[in-house]
């Protein structure tokens, strides 16, 4: 073979190389871009699954292949699947950010402690053992009233729960979580006593209303305080009951501040 034939035939050996170079990198280049879109818009998918879809069971599985994705995107939808109103998507939530542990997620696992579901309460609690534990969610409160017509009771439970439910540093809840009985998150019972009294008079209608907070530690199960708070009102006579009933609502509405501010007081002494 001459001289100018064989470098004739490495000139194009090396232009078949540079060819299979180029196409092998522009392969590779797109299939690394491809699967990444695909995983994005797979993640949005997920996502959109995980917060609308009707099917508790598509949720379920949104959280659960979720959990691998750690993006701040996901991990909001996971906190928000959370409040789901059905407890195993709660539950595969809480699961996901167990997956996944960031201090983000510390408020909304701390919340779940409290709730109604008993697999949801536990999914919480482990999550929370990979953020170092539950020792810095707030206090929570389980709430008990008693006394005068259910009416009252019901009425002054709804707006204390209001109150203890929207304080970050308190949290209501029914029963007790496991984390309060063993003493790895704070605990306490308030007990309220509602008492009625209406005073009629040639003159006058005094109506009033006395609530009694009693509370106890849910772990030592032991009295840590007690108070009344009274509020009276004064009507003219011959009121009709009606209307004594509506100023006596009106008087509770008055307490529960002052109540709401002495569980928030103890709760700051007892952090000292």
């Amino acid at each position: 073979m001459s001289t100018s034939g064989f470098l004739f035939q490495s000139t194009a050996s090396e232009r078949i190389v540079g060819y299979v170079r180029f196409l092998t990198a522009a392969l590779l280049a797109l299939w690394v871009a491809l699967p990444g879109r695909a995983w994005a818009d797979d993640t949005t998918a997920l996502i959109e699954a995980l917060a609308s879809n009707p099917s508790h069971k598509v949720r379920i599985k949104a959280a659960q292949k979720l959990s691998g994705v750690r993006r701040d995107a996901v991990r909001e939808a996971l906190i928000g699947a959370l409040g789901d109103d059905n407890a195993l998507v709660r539950a595969a939530a809480a699961h996901a950010l167990r997956k996944q542990p960031h201090a983000t997620s510390v408020a909304g696992l701390c919340r779940v402690l409290g709730d109604s579901d008993d697999f949801v309460r536990r999914s919480a609690t482990r999550a929370l053992d990979t953020l170092g534990g539950a020792g810095g969610c707030p206090a929570m409160v389980r709430l008990e009233v008693s006394g005068d017509t259910p009416e009252m009771r019901a009425h002054l439970t709804e707006q204390m729960r209001k109150k203890l439910g929207e304080d970050t540093q308190m949290r209501v809840v029914d029963g007790v979580p496991a984390m309060v009985s063993k003493g790895k998150i704070r605990g306490y019972e308030l007990k309220l006593r509602l008492d009625r009294t209406v005073e009629r008079s040639a003159t006058k209608t005094r109506v009033t209303c006395a609530v009694t907070q009693s509370i106890f530690d849910l772990k030592l199960r032991a009295l840590r305080g007690s108070a009344t708070q009274r509020g009276a009102l004064e009507l003219d006579a011959g009121t009709p009951d009606e209307i004594i009933s509506r100023h006596f609502r009106a008087c509770v509405d008055a307490v529960v501040p002052v109540l709401h501010r002495g569980m928030s007081d103890f709760l700051a002494r007892s952090r000292r």
